[in-house]
Order: structure tokens, then C-alpha cells, then sequence
């Protein structure tokens, strides 16, 4: 039987060593909405442990650190007038940590964010957050058309529950994560188990 091969391994991608001492943090979208709103994620406060841990060490090691935000519409999910907007409190940037909001799911159509990355003069991200299979995906990307290589710890993220279209049926968060994550480590990025190995 012939090995399965992604297409970085053909084309030689993803291949150096990515750490917190050349690469970027960016954290997509760990707002109150994800833990307490409509959009409740199942494995959200376990996730959010990781990330807690993750930052921590990030500004321990003086990585840059770029928080993105999700703005709705006023009166829905992430209505920007209410308080499930917001990022959650064990998360709240310093000073010198800026934050792009953005209205889409890809993190590069907020205002200045290409150029925020491009300005640290480092080429890889390390992208953590919400959702898996949404702006996550969205946001990794758009990163290697901007010239980013992209890691992505599978404990650092989450997603939810969604309607399968052709079977009616609910496929689990756990599988929509799987999938989305195998999608992207297939060019995009390099899936790793665990944020704990960076």
C-alpha cells in the first residue's frame, strides 16, 4: 500500500522548526460568545486552558502577540454593543498587544492586520482560537497567500456540533475539528497535538 502524503510533503513546506522564538501569536475570536452565548463551544474551558498556558509563555518569551476579535451585527451573535463580544477575561491583552477586530471570518480582513505581521519580521504564525472549521481555517489560509506559514495545536482550538446537509444527521464537534484540521495540515499548516510542544 502506497503512503498517504500530504501535499506540503511533496512540495517541501512546513519543514522548519516553528517556536515561540520566530514565530507570531495570533489568537482568533476567544470571546464571551464561545463560552456563554448561542454559539457555547463544548470543549471551550478546556481549550481555553491551553491557550491560557500558551500566551503565558508567549510574553514570557517576548513572541508578539495579535488578538482578533469577531463583530456581529447589533442584537445578534457577537452583537459589538454587548458584553459576549468581548474577549474573555483569563485572555485580556496587555498594552502592547494589539487588537484587530474583523467581520468575516478570515482574520486578514481586519484593518491592519497583514501589516501588524508583517512588521514583526518573523514568517510563521501559530494560530490558536475559534472556531476549527471556521475562522480558523479561514484565517490559516489566507495566511500562506500572505506568505505565512502557519501551526496549529489541535488542543488550542474548538468548534461545534453542525447539521450534516446531505444526511440530516448531527455530526460531532469532535469530527468537524478532525476534519477541518485534516484539510489544513494537508498545505496550509502543520497540525501539531499539543501546544505544549512549542
Amino acid at each position: 500500500m502506497t503512503q498517504t502524503k500530504t501535499l506540503s510533503d511533496y512540495l517541501g513546506l512546513h519543514q522548519d522548526s516553528v517556536t515561540l522564538a520566530n514565530a507570531n501569536l495570533v489568537i482568533v475570536d476567544v470571546q464571551n460568545e464561545y463560552f456563554s452565548g448561542e454559539l457555547a463551544l463544548p470543549e471551550a474551558q478546556t481549550s481555553l486552558v491551553v491557550i491560557q498556558d500558551l500566551l503565558q509563555r508567549a510574553r514570557q518569551a517576548g513572541t508578539p502577540v495579535f488578538h482578533v476579535r469577531h463583530l456581529g451585527l447589533d442584537g445578534s451573535i457577537f452583537d459589538p454593543q454587548g458584553p459576549r463580544s468581548a474577549i474573555v477575561d483569563a485572555l485580556t491583552p496587555l498594552s502592547n498587544e494589539p487588537v484587530f477586530s474583523k467581520q468575516l471570518p478570515n482574520s486578514f480582513t481586519a484593518e491592519g492586520f497583514a501589516e501588524a505581521l508583517k512588521a514583526s519580521g518573523r514568517p510563521y504564525l501559530i494560530v490558536v482560537g475559534y472556531m476549527t472549521h471556521m475562522c480558523i481555517s479561514a484565517t490559516v489560509r489566507s495566511a500562506l497567500d500572505h506568505g505565512f506559514l502557519s501551526v496549529v495545536p489541535a488542543d488550542a482550538t474548538d468548534t461545534r456540533d453542525l447539521p450534516d446537509p446531505l444526511s440530516g444527521e448531527v455530526l460531532p464537534a469532535k469530527e468537524i475539528k478532525r476534519q477541518a484540521l485534516t484539510a489544513l495540515h494537508d498545505l496550509y499548516a502543520r497540525v501539531i497535538p499539543s501546544a505544549s510542544s512549542l
